[in-house]
Order: C-alpha cells, then structure tokens, then sequence
C-alpha cells in the first residue's frame, strides 16, 4: 500500500535524506548523553558495600581539593609526576599543593612518596620549603603508583599525575573508593614504600 502522496515505487530522495540525517543526530545526542551520565564524576556507586566515584579528565581537580581540604587526620599521596609552576602561581596543581599545606596547617599528617626521575626540582623546593613530608624513591625503584589516601577511609587512585597537563589537557580516568578496608591496605602499602625509601 502506498501513501496518498507519494506514487508507488518512488521515494522522496530529500525527505529520505533528511529522515535519515534527523535519525543520526538523534542517535548521536543519545549516545552522547548515556556516556556523559554514566562517565561523569556523577556518582558515587555503590559496589559491594562501598562507594565508588568515576572522576574523569577535568573533574580530577575539584575532587581531590574538596577530598584535601576536608581531611581531617591523614592524607597519603604517591605521585609518579608532581609540578610546581612559579610561573603560573594560581594553576590547579599549584592550588593542590596549596591544600596539602593547608591541610597541614590544620594538623592533618601530610606524608608524600614521589618519583626522583619524574617530579621537578620546583616542586621539590617548594614542599620541602612548606614543611611537608616527602620521601623519593630510590634509584633501583620507581614510584610509578597515583593514589591518595584521605583519614584512613578514601582512596583516590588512577592515572592522574599532579601536572598541567593531566588537570588541563589529557584524558585521565580515577576512581574515588570510600573503603576503610581498602584504605588500610593501601596505607600498610604506602608505610612499607617511607621505611623503604628513608
């Protein structure tokens, strides 16, 4: 059966077209908004009993300042990369680094394991200068692990360095974990690198 306007065994050529261009960018918008729900820093998760939030690409910033700035006893960090830019004093890594201090300045134990291969002199300069604790790694081992540990009960850990261009440019995936489990495992394995590394 054909429909009354159009005769049989002829199609509309430009209603085809733009039938289908309207059905691909209907797709695409759809597709484009799952995977910003489900890839977004939106959760947290709940997997087996404990939270999990995805923090990707530029949501890596504000999740680890707020987690920072809220700690209230401990924070652990190992970093493969950390900068300190004198050039750019009020970039975000400068700005991490600014809540480390401020976590210290409230009495919260700021311990920093990082890699003497990759981290830069500036940094080094300027957390030694601020009186945080910092440990390298030693010359036949290297610190290639990125986690956090907040108050013995979150674990921030993924591919984020503390770097322009892992806060500014690249594509990095974290997880934050709210486990006092895990967190305990990740600290017994963060003292056992400081003794090793003193």
């Amino acid at each position: 059966m054909c429909a009354k306007h159009m005769p049989c065994g002829k199609i509309d050529f430009r209603a085809f077209c733009i039938w289908l261009a309207a059905a691909a960018l209907l797709g695409s918008l759809l597709t484009y908004a799952y995977f910003a729900f489900t890839l977004s820093s939106h959760g947290p998760f709940d997997i087996g009993g404990n939270q999990v939030r995805l923090v990707t690409d530029r949501d890596y910033f504000p999740a680890v300042t707020g987690l920072i700035n809220s700690a209230n006893t401990s924070v652990r960090m190992m970093m493969y990369d950390m900068r300190f830019y004198f050039s750019y004093p009020k970039s975000s890594v400068n700005r991490v680094v600014e809540s480390m201090e401020g976590a210290l300045g409230r009495g919260v134990d700021v311990k920093i394991i990082t890699s003497r291969k990759a981290t830069s002199r500036d940094v080094l300069v300027t957390i030694d200068a601020r009186n945080m604790s910092i440990r390298y790694d030693s010359t036949n081992t290297t610190s290639g692990a990125n986690f956090i540990i907040i108050d013995s009960k979150i674990v921030i850990i993924g591919s984020s360095h503390l770097e322009h261009y892992s806060f500014e440019a690249n594509r990095e995936a974290n997880v934050i974990i709210y486990s006092e489990a895990l967190a305990r495992q990740m600290e017994t394995y963060f003292e056992k690198a400081w003794v090793e590394y003193e």
